[in-house]
């Protein structure tokens, strides 16, 4: 506001922040203009209730709780919470007609769930300060002690039961404390996260179809108890999501046995006492060395990835993931966890790691079987690579150990594990592994990010002149000279322990890469402004019986290419000897 008529400051406080330079006085006030520009205030803003991040205003629930039949007042405030910050608070004065019972239906059909207020104090009158405003802070300050008992005792039966073990797993602080009937999920410690994790874990112990908001709209104990008794039986599957439908179909073969309540997981060894390993495969065959490997050592918890599925792509994937990150926190509540996974497989744990993060659970390590890694991901992560995917990673850049090193902030290894895709893990023997998987499951790896001096990831000049001979013997190999000139600015720093390498490509005529690593070179110190640095090299020749042409590049410490930021060589075309 701002005119003759209104304050140009406060007594004592000239430099108020309610009063702009310019003279403008912020009143506090919260409302919107409509499309004929009339003013309608809504609140004010330090009325406003911030629960868990989420701005609520006290007008909407006020609103809603007067549009029902019954309630003479309403004033909704913020009440203190441990974890959340604020929560909903609301109080009411009813007439002779009124009931909470239909209030909270009201409620419910009005506002989303995380504005539902959890206690309801009935007053009569509300609590007014002197300018006849409803005061608040007083009803803040309240405790909700006349909050209606909907149930006074709970049945000692099987649901219970279930329900009681789920809330002790999510809620570990209340062990050994009674759950009583009016006892607050949210009041005992209880968040978003905590709510999820707890109905997921009670549905897969029941087998009943909760909705998703039940512990919104029933957080006391005996209410939600009741609301899990009333609920129907959980469909095994959901027959009209086609990544269910498929998984279903998929895992029917599968030998391991199911875990309750979780329909697309399966178990071995769960009585085992070691930390477990949530494994996400393509096939069957592609765990069961890993079983006979582990057993009598840890439980091993079994996925599949949507491999072979059509029409999959990353985005189901990812809420698949979502779906088997929900169900790893339940099944290992706390402590760190260990993902693993065979190459859709690996990728599919990526993004259920980054799930579980994001829930504030740690992930102390990923196996990750022939997966490259683009987004870096903060888990500590255990390469295994077979020659055959190391090849093919060697397409993307010459030494892919050093490449990947950004998508790992945390610490990463690689082990090249030889052979073909498969052939290792479906067929074994696993015996040089296993130590090394063990290891990692158990102390982890280094959780130092490894940091390589990066040369060539600017715009970098100079010149690359390579002589050798037009001809080469097929299958043997072809020495060349290499001629570096650096005709930049800067030194092109390298040494013994951070060298830069000289690498040579050998492709066909039409392009395609016939040996991506058909030889390389280190420098070991600086190429100074202006040097020319003379190297010698030994190049893999092809056996096939076709010309061929060599790319000579520079590669740094990092993986960076010169050739990919300004520096490039001319192809150098050789041919093979006929005889």
């Amino acid at each position: 506001m701002r005119g003759a008529n209104v304050t140009a400051g406060y007594e004592g406080n000239v430099t108020s922040d309610h009063i702009t330079p310019d003279g403008w006085l912020r009143t506090g006030d919260l409302g919107r203009i409509d499309a004929e520009g009339f003013l309608f205030l809504t609140g004010r803003a330090k009325e406003i209730i911030n629960r868990g991040g989420e701005k609520i205003s006290p007008h909407e629930i006020e609103h809603a709780a007067l549009s029902c039949e019954g309630v003479i007042e309403a004033a909704a405030f913020a009440r203190p919470h441990a974890s959340l910050g604020e929560e909903v608070g609301l109080a009411v004065t009813f007439d002779a007609a009124g009931n909470l019972e239909a209030l909270r239906k009201v409620l419910d059909a009005a506002l989303a769930p995380f504005k539902q207020p959890r206690k309801i104090l009935m007053l009569d009158p509300l609590p007014r300060l002197g300018s006849g405003k409803i005061d608040r802070r007083a009803l803040a300050a309240l405790e909700p002690e006349n909050v209606e008992q909907v149930y006074e005792n709970v049945e000692d039966n099987v649901v219970t039961k279930h329900v009681v073990a789920a809330w002790r797993a999510v809620l570990p602080d209340t062990e050994g404390q009674p759950l009583t009937s009016d006892l607050d999920f949210f009041d005992a410690g209880g968040d978003s996260l905590a709510a999820a994790q707890f109905l997921f874990e009670v549905e897969r112990l029941t087998g009943r179809a909760l909705p998703v908001n039940l512990l919104y709209e029933a957080p006391e104990f005996g209410r939600f108890v009741q609301a899990v008794q009333d609920a129907p039986l959980r469909a095994f599957a959901d027959a009209s999501d086609p990544k269910h439908a498929f998984l279903q179909s998929r895992l029917a073969t599968w030998k391991a046995p199911e875990v309750a309540g979780v329909p697309f997981m399966r178990a071995l060894h769960v009585d085992t006492p070691g930390n477990p390993l949530f494994w996400c495969a393509q096939e069957e065959n592609e765990y069961q060395q890993l079983s006979f490997a582990f057993e009598g050592k840890r439980p091993l918890y079994l996925m599949r990835s949507l491999f072979l599925m059509l029409g999959k792509n990353d985005e189901m994937s990812n809420a698949l993931a979502a779906d088997y990150a929900t169900a790893i926190a339940v099944l290992q509540p706390s402590g760190a966890i260990r993902l693993g996974g065979f190459c859709e497989g690996a990728k599919i744990m990526r993004f259920a790691a980054r799930h579980l993060i994001e829930m504030g659970r740690e992930v102390q390590i990923i196996i990750a079987w022939d997966q490259w890694f683009d987004v870096p991901l903060a888990a500590p992560t255990l390469h295994l690579w077979s020659d055959e995917r190391y090849t093919l990673y060697q397409r993307k850049t010459p030494f892919p150990e050093r490449a990947i090193a950004p998508a790992h902030p945390t610490g990463y290894e690689v082990l090249r594990v030889g052979g073909a895709h498969t052939q290792v893990l479906t067929h074994g023997p696993l015996d040089a592994i296993i130590p090394k998987i063990e290891m990692a499951l158990d102390a982890g790896i280094c959780a130092e990010p490894h940091v390589f001096p990066a040369i060539f990831d600017r715009p970098v000049s100079g010149k690359i002149k390579t002589s050798t001979s037009l001809f080469f013997k097929r299958g043997q190999q072809v020495m060349a000279r290499v001629l570096l000139t650096n005709t930049g600015a800067e030194a092109w720093q390298a040494t013994q322990a951070a060298p830069l390498f000289v690498t040579a490509q050998v492709r066909n005529l039409d392009g395609h890469i016939a040996n991506p690593l058909a030889g390389f070179a280190e420098i070991t110190a600086p190429v100074a402004p202006g040097e020319t640095r003379a190297i010698k090299m030994q190049i893999d020749a092809p056996s096939a019986f076709q010309p061929i042409k060599l790319y000579i590049d520079l590669v740094d410490n990092a993986s960076n290419s010169s050739s990919s930021n300004g520096l490039s060589s001319r192809g150098k075309f050789l041919f093979p000897i006929l005889f």
